[in-house]
């Protein structure tokens, strides 16, 4: 079995920090189905969360101090999903016109996603603890602007199973 280790940010506030260091992480609704949202290790990440926090902060969302948590992700290789492979994407496509979902609905979309691991879980008779796929960055909020038209789409982590979650740094701010 080949053990995958991934390193991300995710971006939240200091109450919801101190939950997570009493409680841990907890799954919640997401743009591409329940989890824990992390953006990939690469050299806009921390930004990526930062922004983010700036975006809830914007919307009223994050009303305190932010906090940027860096984590290591580890599950093996049959227990995560790459989304960004294209026979999957065709799936999902084919999962969102069998049950007529609209395509811009974020509800829809994340059942969608969260029907595609259901099967994946009982054909294969695995746990999907993570997967990964490419969305949206947060939308333009101070000075950080993310090169998308250099860049494509940022890769997330998405974790199903918080087990698989260790926090290697806290950065408050």
């Amino acid at each position: 079995m080949v053990v995958l280790r991934y390193k991300g940010s995710h971006g939240t506030t200091e109450g919801r920090y101190e939950e997570i260091v009493n409680k841990g992480f907890s799954c919640g609704d997401g743009r591409a189905g329940i989890g824990v949202y992390f953006w990939a290790e690469g050299p806009l990440y921390i930004e990526l969360a930062r922004a983010w926090c700036r975006f809830k902060a914007k919307t009223g969302g994050y009303k305190q101090r932010h906090v940027i948590i860096i984590v290591e992700l580890e599950a093996d290789e049959d227990e995560t999903i790459d989304i960004e492979d294209m026979q999957i994407k065709n799936y999902i496509f084919y999962l969102s016109e069998k049950l007529g979902i609209d395509k811009d609905n974020d509800t829809g979309i994340s059942r969608v996603y969260d029907l595609l691991f259901d099967e994946w879980e009982k054909t294969r008779n695995r746990i999907v603890k993570m997967y990964k796929v490419r969305l949206a960055p947060p939308p333009n909020t101070g000075s950080f602007r993310y090169p998308m038209k250099l860049l494509g789409a940022p890769l997330c982590y998405v974790v199903r199973k918080a087990e698989i979650i260790t926090v290697i740094s806290v950065q408050h701010y």
